[in-house]
């Protein structure tokens, strides 16, 4: 724990990261991967400064990868990729740090040096059929959808049994369900958070896309998650759903344990309101660096967590900011998910209906990764049904 987080988009359908909890996690962790679509890639930036953003990677303790597609959820359901000249690295770094700078020569100067450190992916092609089959798995896509109407409009009746099922027939999508969604979006508008979003049943299939996103970027860096409420309870889903395909007789498994540290201090809430700017950051950031060298060598018990969290949460400017709250889940379940791997390969695809895109999961705990949260917001157990 506390080696490596990737923090992906944080909200499809609004602010693309909280630059406060990207702040927070730079504090906490070793490395922070972010995976970057253009809006989040130039907020950072903006509000971060590029000057620092670059002496940051140049140290080694922050990554960017810079992803140049991006999954959507289209009206008739179905999931795909948007890609174009408009979302490269190339086409858009140039023109921005021009208007950034307001110089034609510095800016240029200014993205070929940055050039040189972020790195451009694309989403694999296979995103949307894995969304897909995420999303034809009935009792997860039940789970999910279940879960999130009751984050989101936790004032609605849900039916019982709740009915949210996608099928896929003849290249066409369609969703069953027994969710008023004008109801639901009723009082999911009435949430000051709220901006142009609406309470669909595609907006709820986004996190699905979202969420397999977030967790193939986060197992290839074999990396924790840093996320939001909503992706936070998609992920407890997708794995609750996993550990309990490996046939247990159990009828709920806890996939993720929740952490929850009281005595941490207010980062997040100094740099969103520009009380703090990201020059701060990064000095708090340094004179963190002796306590995550001295985490890699001592044994990760609860208590030691947690000396670590007050410690580096203490130095600086941080220990004269407010106490706060900060929140983790941990994953719980890795001796199950490893009991599952016990099959040859082609036999646990068949026989426990695990797609490729799930085996990825697995194999990536059985081969000790530790999919753990970082939760921006609440967090919020998975309530079996």
């Amino acid at each position: 724990m506390f080696e490596d987080i990737c923090i992906n988009r944080q909200d499809p359908f609004g602010m693309g990261i909280d630059v406060g909890f990207l702040a927070e996690a730079l504090v906490f962790y070793q490395r922070v991967h972010v995976v970057a679509d253009g809006e989040m890639f130039k907020t950072i930036v903006r509000i971060c400064g590029y000057d620092v953003i670059i002496e940051m990677m140049q140290m080694g303790i922050l990554t960017i990868s810079f992803i140049e597609n991006i999954p959507v959820v289209s009206p008739d359901y179905d999931f795909g990729l948007v890609s174009g000249e408009v979302f490269s690295y190339q086409h858009l770094a140039p023109k921005f740090f021009q208007e950034l700078t307001g110089k034609s020569g510095e800016g240029r100067r200014v993205a070929n040096r940055m050039a040189k450190l972020v790195r451009p992916i694309q989403c694999d092609p296979s995103l949307p059929d894995l969304s897909r089959a995420d999303a034809a798995d009935t009792s997860y896509v039940e789970d999910v959808g279940h879960a999130l109407v009751e984050h989101f409009a936790p004032e609605y009746q849900i039916p019982n049994p709740c009915v949210f099922r996608f099928h896929r027939s003849n290249q066409s999508c369609t969703l069953e369900t027994n969710i008023d969604f004008e109801e639901a979006n009723a009082f999911f508008r009435r949430r000051p958070d709220v901006l142009d979003a609406t309470l669909t049943p595609g907006f709820l299939l986004s996190y699905i896309a979202e969420t397999r996103k977030h967790l193939t970027y986060a197992g290839e860096f074999s990396a924790d998650l840093a996320v939001s409420t909503p992706i936070s309870i998609a992920a407890s889903c997708k794995f609750k759903n996993l550990i309990e395909k490996r046939g247990a007789s159990e009828t709920q498994i806890q996939a993720f344990e929740d952490l929850v540290f009281s005595d941490s201090r207010g980062i997040r809430e100094a740099v969103n309101s520009g009380e703090r700017t990201f020059d701060d950051v990064l000095r708090l950031v340094t004179a963190g660096l002796k306590f995550k060298e001295w985490l890699k060598k001592a044994s990760q018990d609860g208590d030691v967590v947690k000396e670590y969290c007050r410690e580096v949460t203490r130095v600086e400017w941080a220990e004269k900011l407010p106490p706060k709250t900060a929140r983790w889940g941990i994953f719980a379940a890795a001796a199950v998910a490893t009991s599952l791997l016990l099959t040859p390969v082609t036999g646990i695809i068949v026989g426990t209906g695990l797609s490729a895109g799930d085996y990825f999961l697995l194999d990536k705990v059985i081969k000790g990764w530790k999919p753990n949260q970082f939760v921006n917001g609440p967090l919020k157990k998975f309530v079996g049904r």
